[in-house]
């Protein structure tokens, strides 16, 4: 029977195994889409790494996960941090992502001559896009590229630009996590995008109920340990508030060290814990008992920056107040003084003084509930899956 409703899902990460510290937005889009009843299969290609099946079948999810380097040890360039935290520069980076386009490309033109796939679905600009709108345009086959934030914020230099405005322009569908993010598209391409994030799971991320009396002061920072996330600027903020504040780190990465050694030297090693990587349900958990969460992402060299930040959604379903930065796309969703504070970047006294604001008070338990529920409707992945839904059957070509 002809499917041509199926979608081939082209990403740079995709859990590899359960318990995997990978950010699993891609794999929860991909399942949610199947309950929101659309009916096309789905196929996803994804990198591979070494311990992880070549070929998986999770329900109707069929993944493909591509080798492409040998041993399978060599591949570091995707997962844990990525090309930018690994990669030499100059013309190796342009050697090995010329290599790994290419294996990817012939990965998708396998697939595409060999099953009856209508729709692409890519994740970030490039490589995943490239390749979907190259193959998209060879075998007549129609394009839907999500743009995460990072993808197209470093597009800055000559020939990355024209690469980005290539994929932008040559796309049936486009869609964008955050107004961020399209305001960056749309500089380098003025057309339609679709406003479509990655969701949340409301059913584990719940609004508390209110909390009378005296809160612990409780700061919780979730998130890889690594450049762009600022976490070194919270700790600073530390020193400036009192004793009874403590901070919560969830995550991992190649910082930790350096964290670990600035929180001494800071004289506040005996306020900060961390974590680690912890489990999904541990998050809400955690989040559930922190009196305010604060994000203080900057802008890299690069013009890297955090497109959205789903867990700044989970905290305030949670029924916690934000505190993020003016680089971030969670302007979208923070209302100021009601469901947290957005400071300029690389100041651990803005950030300070926005943590000093929720444990005076500055935000109301009843009114973060009330916004959370606003916020369901437009970020819950029932919402959001649909959106995705939606644009899939919009591509889908006609079956007679």
């Amino acid at each position: 029977m002809s499917r041509r409703d199926s979608v081939l899902v082209l990403t740079s990460t995709y859990p590899r195994w359960r318990g995997d510290s990978t950010s699993p937005f891609v794999k929860e889009l991909t399942e949610q889409v199947q309950r929101r009843g659309y009916p096309g299969h789905q196929y996803v290609l994804a990198p591979h790494s070494a311990g992880a099946p070549r070929t998986e079948q999770d329900g109707d999810i069929s993944i493909t996960r591509v080798q492409y380097m040998v041993p399978a040890s060599a591949q570091n360039v995707f997962y844990d941090g990525g090309a930018a935290n690994k990669s030499r520069g100059g013309l190796f980076l342009i050697g090995a992502a010329s290599y790994i386009v290419a294996l990817f490309a012939c990965a998708v033109w396998k697939i595409l001559r060999y099953r009856d796939i209508g729709i692409i679905h890519a994740h970030w600009i490039v490589p995943q896009g490239l390749v979907a709108v190259v193959a998209g345009w060879l075998l007549r086959r129609k394009v839907l590229v999500t743009v995460h934030g990072g993808d197209i914020f470093t597009a800055r230099g000559k020939w990355s630009a024209r690469l980005a405005r290539f994929v932008l322009a040559k796309a049936d569908i486009v869609a964008v996590n955050s107004t961020v993010t399209e305001a960056a598209c749309r500089a380098l391409c003025d057309r339609e995008y679709l406003f479509a994030p990655m969701g949340v799971d409301m059913d584990d991320f719940a609004s508390a109920p209110a909390q009378t009396g005296d809160r612990s002061r409780n700061i919780v920072f979730a998130g890889r340990l690594s450049p762009e996330k600022g976490v070194e600027f919270l700790i600073e903020a530390l020193r400036a508030l009192d004793a009874e504040t403590s901070l919560t780190i969830l995550g991992d990465g190649p910082r930790r060290a350096a964290l670990v050694r600035l929180a001494a030297e800071a004289g506040v090693a005996d306020r900060v814990s961390f974590e680690g990587w912890v489990p999904h349900d541990a998050m809400a958990r955690h989040l559930h008992s922190a009196t305010v969460f604060v994000a203080p992402s900057i802008t890299l060299a690069n013009g890297w920056r955090e497109g959205m930040g789903v867990v700044y959604l989970e905290a305030i379903f949670c029924g916690v107040p934000v505190v993020t930065t003016r680089s971030t796309g969670a302007r979208d969703f923070i209302e100021e003084g009601v469901t947290g504070y957005v400071v300029e970047e690389r100041s651990a006294s803005a950030l300070a003084d926005a943590v000093s604001k929720v444990f005076r008070g500055g935000t109301d338990d009843a009114r973060i509930a009330a916004h959370a529920a606003h916020l369901r409707r437009i970020y819950g992945w029932p919402a959001c899956a649909e959106r995705y839904a939606s644009a899939y059957r919009d591509l889908a070509p006609h079956r007679s």
